[in-house]
């Protein structure tokens, strides 16, 4: 696949709800949103992006276009913040780019909930596979362009990250967290079976991931890419068994609200305080 690669020319805003701190770029004649390969594990997160992104369009599922963003040392004089300074430091060369969505709004339930159940199931389903625990009732990762539900952020697709990484993951856990997803539903799944067109695709995917971002040999990273290809084929060859098998799990788990999620995650931090005030 050629990917597309652009040159970050100048900043014109830092998203600071965001923890990675992306930036909207002008590159070539458009605008993307920076996703900086040199924050925290920016390298593995734009891969699985990455990979994510050019998928979910495969299945018919809305995303921005995504680019390889090609940041220099002259960026650095864009920007009088610190921070930013140092993101553009730690990821000179390439990294990930969206294009930005003119006039998107977040995702809201209430404005728009009634957008078409198949589609909202199609996401639903495509996460569920990918074990994307970051698209949650609170925190939807979802836009909206002209009644339109766009996807983004899959960063956090942890049964992608295990086909790059080889590391398993305790599922149930995850499970767990993707009950709190937007469209959760045990409705029957909606058909997400490769055409026979898709392993070309992916296999030109996988190819179009720059090698620096795999932080290996150029000999390396052919049997990488090929191993990462292989899991991912088998992920999608094995489908139906896979969601009926997680669907399962997850009716038996129980639904934890908000408040459940908040104090849980204020008893491991006191927990957390109180064992690293004893070193």
């Amino acid at each position: 696949m050629k990917s597309v690669t652009l040159k970050a020319e100048e900043i014109l805003h830092e998203f600071r709800n965001s923890s990675s701190l992306p930036v909207l770029v002008t590159a070539g004649n458009d605008s993307y949103v920076i996703k900086w390969k040199g924050s925290g594990d920016g390298h593995i997160a734009n891969i699985i992006d990455w990979i994510a992104l050019h998928l979910a369009g495969l299945v018919g599922i809305n995303t921005p276009q995504p680019v390889l963003i090609n940041v220099g040392s002259d960026l650095r004089d864009k920007t009088d913040d610190a921070e930013i300074r140092d993101l553009i430091d730690f990821s000179q060369g390439l990294n990930l780019g969206l294009g930005f969505l003119t006039d998107a709004v977040f995702y809201n339930q209430d404005i728009h909930g009634r957008s078409e159940p198949s589609y909202k199931n199609r996401i639903f389903f495509y996460d569920l596979l990918m074990l994307n625990i970051d698209r949650i009732d609170i925190n939807p990762n979802m836009l909206v362009v002209e009644n339109q539900i766009y996807c983004i952020d899959f960063s956090a697709s942890m049964a992608l990250r295990s086909c790059i990484t080889g590391i398993s993951y305790n599922e149930e856990t995850l499970l767990q967290r993707l009950k709190r997803h937007p469209f959760y539903s045990l409705s029957p799944c909606t058909k997400l079976k490769p055409d026979n067109k898709f392993y070309l695709h992916l296999r030109n995917v996988i190819e179009g991931i720059p090698t620096e971002w795999l932080q290996c040999e150029s000999s390396e990273s052919l049997k990488l890419k090929q191993k990462i290809f292989e899991n991912i084929t088998n992920l999608f060859e094995n489908i139906p068994a896979i969601i009926e098998r997680r669907l399962e799990i997850m009716a038996k788990l129980p639904t934890k609200t908000r408040e459940e999620e908040r104090c849980r995650s204020m008893r491991n931090r006191k927990l957390a305080e109180r064992r690293f005030s004893r070193l």
